[in-house]
């Protein structure tokens, strides 16, 4: 199955096998007879560097899956460290902006009696606090605040 589905991308593109195997670093043309006339599949890193070249997957080239699509990559972090302390500040920065906003749009809501109530104050100052926490410390806080829901009679 290899073979052919390699075979039939070169033609498609309209090389040789030969160039390919020059192109991504294989030696010896042994290696090319035994996946043509013995079947034999190429070592992992081999089948990548040719799913690779031909902008496929190794699944499709051993027959695994008819998709000659890759799935799309999606870079969720900047690799530059640099870069993933700037996101890190903008997602904080953005997270106390959030805070915030909702503070204040809970401030400016009237309450009864036109002031604020007790558990709206302590509401808004959970809110203010949750702004400057970091992950551990906004877990601990969600699993009290899940703790104290998990005793609430209905």
């Amino acid at each position: 199955m290899f073979w052919e589905r390699f075979y039939s991308l070169c033609q498609e593109e309209g090389i040789k096998p030969n160039s390919i195997r020059e192109e991504i670093g294989l030696s010896s043309t042994g290696a090319m007879t035994r996946w043509k006339n013995k079947g034999i599949t190429p070592e992992r890193r081999t089948l990548e560097a040719i799913a690779k070249r031909f902008n496929t997957t190794a699944e499709y080239l051993k027959g695994e899956s008819d998709d000659r699509n890759p799935p799309a990559r999606i870079e969720f972090i900047p690799a530059d460290p640099a870069k993933v302390c700037e996101h890190e500040a903008k997602m904080l920065q953005q997270r106390q902006e959030n805070f915030e906003r909702l503070a204040q749009a809970i401030k400016n809501t009237p309450a009864e009696a036109g002031a604020l109530n007790e558990r709206t104050e302590k509401q808004l100052q959970l809110f203010s606090l949750m702004g400057g926490l970091n992950e551990a410390e906004l877990a601990e806080v969600h699993g009290f605040v899940d703790y104290v829901m998990s005793k609430r009679t209905p």
